[in-house]
């Protein structure tokens, strides 16, 4: 990863917010941008002080980017997808945190250009607020890289959710 990690989260309720504050904690320097529809969601992140910059926009949140997480439930991701996929930038990962299944990563990755790796992330890793408390080492963090994913974006993503305390290891859709 480059020097300064530049982080989007694209929907900052209740599991944005989580990672949001589990990067912080983890990955000091780490850059991150937030973007959630309600207005009420952005002033609770910005009181939790979390999130460095929030936007009203998503595609201007992800500007920059090396990963982008979709903290939003996977019915909204395809609509969001479309709507940022021209201001990802080439290289970055895009990973969600629902519950991927076959047929959402083949429509997402349909919508995203090929410069960028798709890259889910399956929610377990999440359910549980007290891992992230007692920032426990080895929780288990299921990657399942959407075909055609490079090998350096798969190495990258795991290497950012093992400093934020995980043992990533990859998946399909199916298992």
């Amino acid at each position: 990863m480059v020097n300064t990690l530049h982080l989007g989260l694209i929907g900052l309720g209740e599991t944005g917010n989580a990672v949001a504050e589990l990067v912080s904690r983890n990955l000091p320097g780490t850059h991150i941008s937030g973007w959630t529809r309600s207005v009420h969601r952005r002033r609770t992140a910005k009181k939790l002080a979390h999130v460095h910059e929030l936007f009203s926009d998503p595609a201007i949140a992800v500007l920059y980017c090396d990963v982008v997480i979709l903290c939003t439930p996977p019915a909204s991701q395809p609509e969001l997808c479309r709507y940022i996929a021209p201001a990802l930038a080439t290289g970055a990962i895009v990973s969600d945190l629902g519950s991927a299944k076959t047929r959402n990563m083949v429509a997402l990755r349909k919508l995203l250009p090929p410069r960028v790796d798709l890259i889910h992330t399956h929610p377990l890793m999440l359910l549980d607020p007290a891992r992230f408390e007692n920032n426990e080492a080895m929780t288990p963090c299921f990657l399942m890289p959407a075909p055609g994913s490079r090998k350096v974006a798969i190495k990258r993503i795991s290497q950012f959710w093992g400093r934020c305390g995980f043992k990533p290891e990859i998946a399909t859709p199916k298992q």
